[in-house]
C-alpha cells in the first residue's frame, strides 16, 4: 500500500466551520420575502431578492477584500473571501428588509 502524495487537509488553528453555515442559513433567511397564502410568489420573490443584490453585495465584498489586502498586504483565503461576502450580504438584507417592512407599515 502506497501513501498518499498529500497529507489530508487540517482546519487552521482557530478556523471555525460552522460560521460559514450560520452566515449562509442567515443569508437566505433574510432574504426570503414572505407572501403567507401564495408559496409560488413566495420563492420568486425571493429568488429575484437574491439575484438582484448579488452583485451589489459581490462590489462591497469585492471593495472590502481589497481595502483588507492593502492593509495586511496579503491576500484573503476562499473561505475568508466567502465569510466576507456571506456576511455583507446578511447586512444588506437586514438593512433592506426593514426598510420594506416600515415603508409597508407606515
Amino acid at each position: 500500500m502506497t501513501e498518499p502524495l498529500l497529507p489530508p487537509p487540517q482546519p487552521a488553528a482557530g478556523s471555525r466551520p460552522w460560521l460559514g453555515l450560520a452566515l449562509a442559513a442567515g443569508y437566505l433567511l433574510a432574504s426570503v420575502r414572505l407572501f403567507p397564502d401564495d408559496p409560488v410568489r413566495t420563492l420568486q420573490e425571493s429568488l429575484v431578492q437574491l439575484l438582484r443584490l448579488a452583485p451589489f453585495v459581490a462590489g462591497l465584498t469585492l471593495f472590502a477584500a481589497s481595502l483588507l489586502r492593502r492593509l495586511t498586504g496579503e491576500p484573503l483565503g476562499w473561505r475568508r473571501l466567502a465569510s466576507l461576502y456571506l456576511g455583507t450580504g446578511l447586512l444588506v438584507e437586514i438593512l433592506i428588509g426593514l426598510h420594506d417592512y416600515l415603508s409597508r407599515h407606515q
